[in-house]
């Protein structure tokens, strides 16, 4: 009965994922919903959700989510925020956070080995690095609607992503070049 935007396979656990609500623990064999989970506790409140937008970090070993966290009212501050989780669930804290421009959003993310690849509303594409970075704009690319694979690269990272529905690669220095089928 619950509709799930993406089921996440974790720690020997399946998960129905969806927006703004905590994930259901699914029954792999009649993929029938269990129970809302917590996640060991991580989710509090009623709102808290841990959504489709969760990846596996750069190497495997870590789920990564991406927390908007909002600013001060009148004042601003918004920013996002990534948390890395183990098997468990436990959070490592922040290891991530990008300040967000007053009326930008986030467009999409994704992991790297040693940060995280973003693309906001302004189509400004940053690279952050995990601990204490502020990021690094790199530039801007219309028409990226989302990143399919990052990888860290010389001078930043390369990302497979689709740029005006076509699927390319975008080297480091934002030049894109088409991916054939078969590449």
């Amino acid at each position: 009965g619950t509709w799930a935007k993406k089921l996440l396979y974790w720690a020997d656990r399946l998960f129905a994922l969806t927006d703004g609500c905590k994930p259901y623990m699914v029954d792999p064999l009649s993929l029938g919903t269990q129970k809302k989970s917590e996640l060991g506790g991580l989710l509090k409140e009623a709102d808290d959700g841990f959504d489709e937008g969760v990846r596996c970090n750069g190497d495997g070993t870590k789920l990564c989510q991406a927390f908007f966290d909002k600013g001060l009212p009148f004042i601003g501050g918004d920013c996002i925020e990534w948390r890395d989780f183990d098997s468990d669930f436990r959070a490592s804290g922040v290891v991530a956070k990008l300040p967000l421009p007053k009326g930008v959003a986030l467009k999409t993310w994704a992991p790297t080995p040693t940060g995280f690849v973003c693309v906001l509303s302004d189509n400004s594409v940053t690279i952050l690095k995990r601990g204490n970075d502020a990021g690094n704009e790199v530039g801007r690319i219309a028409g990226l609607t989302h990143i399919i694979n990052a990888r860290d690269a010389p001078g930043g990272a390369e990302l497979d992503a689709v740029v005006d529905g076509t699927l390319v690669r975008i080297t480091s220095s934002l030049a894109t070049e088409p991916l054939s089928e078969h590449a």
